[in-house]
């Protein structure tokens, strides 16, 4: 199905889905189906709300999502793969943040900065 027009709360059209779901309503999408030449209505709708922690008790302790790495400037091989994988140069650190899981399939652990 393609989503023809996405409508707000406020927009020309939602009142009826806005009378139904309230402050809950979140858009109305008029999605088409050209196969069965159909369109259909749907609605998106908030169903449950919770604070999100900025940190969670868990993700203090869990392994971090990047490294940071040191590659030579004439490594270009090297610093071509890295950012394929995901990394990033940070100029002012001289030093390349790298997704961990990057840093295993390139072997990169022992060119991995270590804190302090």
């Amino acid at each position: 199905m393609e989503v023809e027009k996405t409508l707000r709360p406020s927009a020309h059209g939602t009142r009826k889905y806005v009378e139904r779901s309230s402050d809950r309503l979140v858009c109305v999408r008029h999605r088409r189906n050209p196969a069965l030449g159909r369109r259909f209505t749907t609605v998106e709708v908030v169903v449950d709300e919770r604070l999100y922690p900025a940190t969670s008790v868990l993700s203090a302790f869990s392994a971090p999502t990047s490294i940071l790495v040191r590659i030579g400037y004439e490594e270009s091989e090297l610093r071509r793969l890295v950012k394929e994988g995901g990394g990033r140069r940070l100029p002012e650190a001289k030093l390349w943040e790298v997704p961990t899981q990057t840093v295993s399939l390139l072997g990169l652990q022992e060119r991995v900065k270590s804190h302090g």
